[in-house]
């Protein structure tokens, strides 16, 4: 299981329809818990748990009636590196990086034609500036992957990557 990591974690999901709102993913052993909030005043929206099922070893929750995958066969396919997009539109000046060195996990929930449905980031970040950067990056976010494969068959997943400001690929592409 590859994606094992995302076992037991929160992820902050901000949702691309409607951007002053924003979901906590929390996936256990069991179930997956999406909690939406208003990134206003941090109100409760909704709080719906999905219980996680499991078919030929892959386990999967039911999301606005598509079956949203954890684990697969294929991961979806983008036309350039996440890491490179994201390095080449983040200001991060040299002399501060050192300083404010942090790793986020970007996460994204996309359906079976390769639309990012949910899009949004986990991690410790000091820097203020930075985050909104992260935030503008992601509520701007218009690749379009080919679909993940379970069974040669396209599926929806919820699909993440780590963001390493000190990863080598990360500093080879980010020239603000």
């Amino acid at each position: 299981m590859k994606y094992l990591f995302l076992l037991f974690c929160n992820i902050f999901v901000c949702n691309m329809n409607d951007v002053s709102n924003y979901l906590i993913i929390k996936i256990s052993t069991d179930n997956i818990t999406l909690k939406s909030y208003n990134s206003n005043d941090n109100k409760l929206l909704k709080n719906e748990i999905f219980k996680i099922y499991e078919s030929n070893s892959k386990r999967f929750f039911v999301y606005e009636k598509d079956s949203v995958y954890i684990d697969y066969d294929a991961k979806p396919i983008f036309k350039e590196s996440l890491i490179k997009y994201f390095a080449k539109k983040i200001k991060v000046p040299k002399n501060e990086l050192s300083s404010d060195h942090f790793t986020l996990l970007i996460a994204f929930i996309i359906d079976r034609n390769g639309k990012i449905i949910n899009k949004g980031y986990l991690g410790y970040c000091s820097n203020e500036g930075y985050k909104k950067q992260i935030v503008n990056i992601l509520d701007n976010f218009n690749l379009k992957p080919k679909p993940a494969k379970v069974d040669n068959k396209n599926v929806a997943v919820l699909y993440s990557f780590n963001l390493d400001f000190f990863d080598n690929e990360f500093l080879k592409y980010n020239k603000n």
